[in-house]
């Protein structure tokens, strides 16, 4: 029975690879659509939290993690992006001894009785086999764990997090939707239909098979996602505002005006680009086509005037002087063809 080299690693430059990977997460949307709260700090044993650290990161950084086509653990980020994170790790408190060593025992033990279930009940050997090994990031952040099966020279090489707080067991449930990735060929990507799959099918395994034995802690018997108090949800809004990405727009219309944060912000804006940030704003999650966009921008002139590339850049500035207000998340959508959305 083959059972995979495994590595554990606490190493700065990996974890900020990893930070920059869940800042790529909150810049999509990913927690705020999949009902992840977002916070600066831990909450124990809690499927559902992701613990951003509060690194005070800079803006040129969002910018890196926006723009790179990233969007997986273990795909590699923005160089800059990389080196500012690890900067800001070195103030933080690492990891005890203890706490590493508690895991890395517990996995020792299981992951006999774990590929042997893999193997047997699963018929997943030559699954196993195209596993050249396992590098394991110990870490107080993130979500409970993460996976990415990055091609090598004769299969995969598993990159997976393991949030400190969670028991040893979530290592297995892990490698199972990393299996399982493998195996269907699904693209899992975070938050896609395929991810929800992916997740469910391994949850049934951990729920109703002889997994739950093998990974007792880990089951929905086990430990569970909890729901989340008024608190923590409240947490999470403010926080994803502090960072740019507000679960709730913080952006406004109100009699022609454009307000942020209770701010009138009007006079930031051309005429033009009032016109159809208010047509916008006053839309929530409806399509305004290009040809109302138009009407909004040039109003009776709109047949004398009207350009697409006018337009394009008058939503390009629209959006650039959101982002100067901190603002991040990409609250207005361009849909190809049709028109743009905002939210």
């Amino acid at each position: 029975m083959k059972i995979p080299k495994t590595t554990f690693t606490t190493a700065v430059q990996v974890e900020a690879e990893y930070i920059c990977y869940l800042a790529k997460s909150i810049s999509v949307g990913f927690y705020s659509n999949s009902g992840y709260a977002v916070l600066p700090y831990a909450v124990s044993k809690n499927f559902q939290v992701s613990h951003f650290p509060d690194l005070d990161l800079s803006a040129s950084f969002w910018r890196e993690i926006i723009k790179s086509k990233n969007n997986d653990y273990g795909m590699g980020f923005p160089k800059k992006a990389v080196e500012e994170v690890v900067e800001k790790l070195e103030k933080h408190a690492s990891i005890k001894q203890k706490e590493i060593d508690k895991i890395t025992r517990v996995w020792q033990k299981r992951q006999s009785a774990f590929y042997s279930a893999v193997n047997d009940f699963l018929g997943a050997k030559s699954v196993v086999f195209k596993i050249e090994s396992i590098e394991i990031l110990l870490t107080p952040f993130g979500t409970a764990g993460s996976i990415y099966p990055k091609p090598a020279s004769r299969g995969f090489v598993l990159n997976l997090t393991q949030r400190i707080d969670m028991p040893a067991d979530m290592i297995g449930k892990t490698i199972l939707i990393a299996l399982h990735k493998i195996k269907t060929n699904l693209d899992g990507t975070a938050g896609n239909f395929d991810w929800f799959i992916k997740q469910n099918n391994v949850e049934y395994l951990l729920d109703y098979t002889i997994f739950r034995k093998i990974l007792p802690e880990i089951s929905r018997q086990g430990i569970t996602n909890s729901a989340h108090s008024t608190k923590i949800i409240s947490d999470s809004e403010a926080y994803l505002e502090r960072l740019g990405f507000p679960s709730l727009p913080i952006i406004k219309a109100v009699d022609q005006k454009i307000i942020v944060r209770d701010k009138d912000i009007t006079e930031l804006f051309t005429p033009k680009e009032r016109s159809l940030l208010v047509a916008l704003l006053s839309n929530p999650g409806k399509l305004i086509t290009f040809d109302e966009a138009a009407e909004a921008i040039w109003k009776d002139n709109v047949d004398f005037k009207f350009s697409l590339y006018a337009l394009a850049k008058t939503v390009e500035n629209i959006r650039r002087k959101i982002k100067n207000l901190g603002i991040y998340k990409e609250i207005i959508r361009t849909h190809r063809g049709k028109g743009y959305v905002f939210g």
